[in-house]
């Protein structure tokens, strides 16, 4: 009886070591919330919080910053400095553009070093039908926690989550040209006429634009048309290169695939 009494209370004890940590790990984790979703806050207050998100998250937005900052440079040097330059706009941390009235936390997922916050929002107008959604804010532990992604509602985004946003945000935004290639087992083309290509500038939104009259040897061939659409290798689609793309062309200061 003593020895069950002393496993009885060994027991609940572990219960309740485990239940406080556990506590003490949404504690944290929901006053990350309340600064995202903070209403004293402005957007860039968000963005350069550096308590809030990830370290490589935080860089990806300074680096935009960066972007923005020399489209304004550009812009004031330019025959048109009223032009608007290219700016992160709208609630980009919510799957609504307008943003949200109201938010409130439905549940913690937490697997090890990584949590998982699912949270209902509304956006509500007077004499309107308010909206509703529900918004999944990923956090990942460096020594303390912080937010990685946030992936939004496909009833109500475009976009399937904040890393995506962020790359069409780059892609639609920039000015692309080739600057290397590499050849296929079996390719129509040799090294000359590959050459041709480096340089040239191409478009993209949900396709790759590019005007195959630049190309000297195709010229007479897409005489006709004015741009070729490739839609089969638009980056955003293909989930496995989003963040290498963001970290190749965004954490590379280096990289000049950018340019205005």
């Amino acid at each position: 009886m003593k020895n069950f009494f002393l496993f009885s209370i060994t027991f609940f004890s572990s219960v309740i070591i485990l239940s406080s940590c556990q506590n003490d790990k949404n504690y944290e984790i929901t006053k990350q919330i309340e600064v995202l979703y903070s209403k004293n806050k402005s957007t860039q207050e968000i963005l350069n919080d550096s308590n809030l998100w990830t370290a490589s998250r935080l860089f990806q937005f300074r680096q935009i910053e960066l972007l923005s900052e020399q489209d304004k440079e550009r812009i004031s040097k330019s025959s048109m400095p009223t032009d608007k330059p290219i700016l992160l706009e709208g609630s980009i941390f919510t799957s609504l553009y307008d943003g949200f009235t109201s938010y409130k936390i439905q549940e913690y997922k937490v697997e090890n070093d990584t949590a998982y916050v699912i949270v209902s929002l509304s956006y509500a107008q007077e004499g309107a039908q308010a909206e509703n959604w529900i918004d999944t804010v990923v956090f990942i532990k460096e020594k303390q926690w912080r937010i990685y992604n946030i992936h939004f509602d496909k009833n109500v985004s475009n976009y399937k989550s904040l890393s995506e946003s962020l790359i069409r945000f780059v892609m639609h935004s920039c000015k692309w040209s080739i600057k290397s290639f590499t050849f296929n087992k079996i390719s129509a083309m040799d090294s000359s006429q590959a050459k041709e290509w480096l340089g040239k500038e191409l478009f993209i939104d949900d396709s790759i634009h590019f005007d195959m009259q630049q190309i000297p040897s195709y010229a007479s061939m897409f005489s006709d048309q004015k741009a070729c659409k490739i839609k089969d290798i638009t980056p955003f689609q293909i989930d496995p290169f989003e963040e290498g793309f963001i970290r190749e062309l965004l954490e590379n200061p280096k990289n000049k695939n950018i340019s205005f």
